[in-house]
């Protein structure tokens, strides 16, 4: 999968910049005077400085409709699906679409708006604070083959730190495991362990390894050395705060040691 997701990348080395949508309908922090107006237009402004800047893809998440629900509600999807309609309307560079923490709807607004890969949790059973969450690999693997596509690509997390998996194990035993019957296409994985990145990379060395979460100013070098990729979030915010409005310098910032690694 090294190739396709290259190819799809259009570099050796990519950045994947999250464009968060500020609470959908549905969620508890929904802003009902902003409406969705609001909310397409600050995914409109993030998206602009991230592409104007260099970014190779986008990944749309929903960080901001905590506390999660297991299986999104319709309105959720709908919501979620406008706003990616409307950003990509004005850019061309591929992108994912990351639900919390449902990744059949993930698939669905893939599938609806063109999306080139989703990110999510495709093997394993968690325990969360909010209950438990059984995967829903199956699913999505069978309505993507029966629509005759090899599209989205699913990236999995593993070590996924949104909460515990009832199976201890560490990634490089869950990337072993995943890969006898369950064929995603790429892994994303924390930050925090440069070493099992390296372990990781040994063991599936033709599959895509992206930074899933943690990367920033500091750490990029060093990441890019081992990964392939990185999806970035937090460090290119406002103050560094996670749902901040995206800020142009830090942007700048970070792309120019991007450049420096290439």
């Amino acid at each position: 999968m090294l190739g396709p997701i290259r190819d799809l990348m259009g570099s050796d080395k990519y950045i994947i910049a999250a464009v968060h949508t500020l609470p959908l309908p549905g969620s508890p922090y929904y802003d009902r005077e902003g409406g969705m107006k609001k909310i397409i237009a600050r995914a409109k402004s993030d998206a602009k400085i991230l592409a104007d800047n260099g970014v190779q893809s986008f990944l749309f998440t929903n960080e901001a409709d905590f506390p999660y629900v297991f299986r999104m509600p319709q309105e959720g999807v709908a919501a979620f699906s406008a706003v990616v309609s409307e950003v990509m309307a004005e850019n061309t560079i591929p992108y994912g679409v990351n639900v919390l923490v449902d990744v059949y709807a993930a698939f669905c607004i893939a599938h609806a708006t063109g999306a080139s890969f989703i990110r999510g949790l495709f093997s394993g059973v968690y325990i969360t604070d909010n209950g438990i969450i059984e995967n829903q690999g199956a699913k999505v693997f069978r309505e993507r083959a029966n629509l005759g596509t090899n599209l989205p690509y699913f990236f999995h997390n593993l070590a996924t730190p949104i909460g515990t998996p009832m199976i201890q194990r560490d990634a490089v035993e869950e990337a072993k495991s995943i890969s006898l019957d369950i064929p995603v296409d790429g892994y994303t994985l924390p930050a925090k362990d440069i070493e099992m990145f390296r372990k990781v990379k040994q063991t599936a060395p033709d599959m895509p390894l992206v930074v899933g979460t943690g990367t920033n100013h500091q750490n990029l070098r060093q990441l890019l050395e081992v990964c392939d990729g990185t999806i970035v979030a937090t460090c290119l915010r406002t103050e560094g705060k996670l749902l901040n409005p995206v800020d142009p310098q830090r942007v700048q910032e970070f792309m120019k040691i991007y450049r420096s690694c290439l």
